[in-house]
């Protein structure tokens, strides 16, 4: 039996905890990111691949056990899964501190990638069990406003602990480990309720009560577009470093600051999610997404400074903040509560396999085009080209009511 007889009311403590817990759900991985070329110079015979791996195989972790740690929240509960989930992200994470080889931290990354499993679902289905309507919608912009302000702190923190060393990053991860007590203390489980008819709001261009029965189309939909979201987004995480230093020998710093940015315009534009989401519809919002980034991308592969690089990584940051909770919340308005931990069990899954397959895309594209800039030039096309293809289809289903 999940809560108690007594209802649970979401306090502000509630919200501020479930935003700190959320806060490196998604860039949780990437927060090392401004450290990989003194990871590259610290171990000179592995291969670039394999240090981006640092990155970006604790994603596949998360995206192989997304589902499941998604039903065994629907089953156990999600405050469980949470406490559990920041457990292993804190532990983890900050085991590359003590390490000495790259296959040891690949291992405990691994790990830290099953910890993320359970953070922004877990975070989300709260939100969205809590809260309905426009405040659901305005508090899941808020939600992935945290993840960007996480992301800020994360990678700006850990460039300039790389300036000590590479190892000092590592000692971000403490985060989840201190977020694990407010959780304990402030999150109550909340009490299972009967599923009803849903109703639509215009308004919102979304269903605002739970359906009893799920269309599995839509959500087919929005995996597939935040799978391809993320694949663009973490190739910057990924190779902006890259491209900064080879620009202009920049130190890890500038490094971070640069990814920071991108985190910071992210949290910006999720923040003012809900003014946007009462003005356009969700493939809309998705098509804005696309087009974002599909520019940051662009303007990124042809930048021959870093004041402009800074720019296209906010640009890109600002589409990746109106795409992260518009998925969500279209998610949570068309699934029934009894499958609402497994279909946001299956967005990490999404999102994870996005990231994870990005070191592959990136690989190619710089082995196509021979240079950092031709990679994010190439993406950034096909990133607009996506962005005007769902601008198109939006059109079709104008005025269905289906939050499409």
């Amino acid at each position: 039996m999940f809560g108690s007889d007594k209802p649970f009311v979401p306090g502000k403590w509630t919200l501020i905890v479930l935003l700190l817990a959320a806060m490196p759900a998604l860039l949780g991985t990437a927060a090392v990111a401004p450290a990989l070329p003194l990871i590259s110079a610290a171990f000179p015979d592995v291969s670039e691949t394999m240090i981006s791996f640092i990155i970006t195989l604790p994603p596949l972790a998360t995206a192989l056990s997304g589902f499941l740690v998604g039903a065994i929240s629907d089953k156990y509960g999600r405050k469980k899964v949470l406490l559990v989930s920041l457990a292993l992200f804190g532990f983890a994470g900050v085991s590359g501190f003590f390490l000495d080889s790259v296959t040891a931290i690949i291992f405990w990354r691994m790990w830290l990638g099953i910890g993320l499993a359970g953070l922004m679902p877990t975070v989300t289905t709260l939100l969205t069990e809590y809260y309905d309507g426009p405040t659901r919608a305005r508090y899941l912009g808020y939600m992935s406003a945290a993840m960007g302000v996480g992301g800020l702190v994360m990678q700006t923190g850990s460039g300039i602990l790389a300036e000590i060393s590479w190892r000092e990053p590592f000692l971000i991860y403490l985060f989840g480990i201190l977020v694990i007590p407010l959780v304990f203390f402030f999150i109550k489980e909340p009490k299972r309720e009967e599923e009803t008819e849903s109703e639509y709001d215009d308004s919102l261009h979304i269903r605002v009560s739970r359906p009893t029965k799920l269309d599995i189309k839509p959500v087919l939909i929005v995996y597939v577009t935040l799978f391809l979201s993320l694949i663009m987004m973490y190739l910057v995480s990924s190779k902006i470093a890259y491209l900064l230093m080879q620009t202009a020998d920049v130190s890890t710093t500038v490094c971070g600051l640069v990814l920071g940015l991108c985190a910071l315009f992210s949290a910006v534009s999720s923040y003012s999610f809900w003014r946007f989401a009462r003005r356009f519809t969700s493939l809309q919002m998705f098509s804005l997404m696309f087009l974002m980034e599909g520019l940051g991308l662009f303007v990124i592969g042809t930048a021959v400074s870093v004041p402009v690089i800074a720019l296209g990584a906010a640009i890109v940051g600002f589409g990746l903040g109106l795409g992260t909770p518009t998925g969500a919340m279209w998610l949570s308005s068309i699934t029934p509560q009894k499958y609402l931990g497994k279909i946001m069990g299956g967005q990490i899954v999404a999102v994870y396999f996005g990231v994870f397959a990005s070191s592959f895309v990136g690989a190619e594209l710089l082995a196509l085009t021979g240079t950092y800039q031709g990679l994010f030039l190439t993406i950034g096309v096909v990133g607009v080209v996506i962005g005007v293809v769902y601008w198109i289809a939006a059109g079709f289903f104008r005025g269905r009511r289906s939050g499409v």
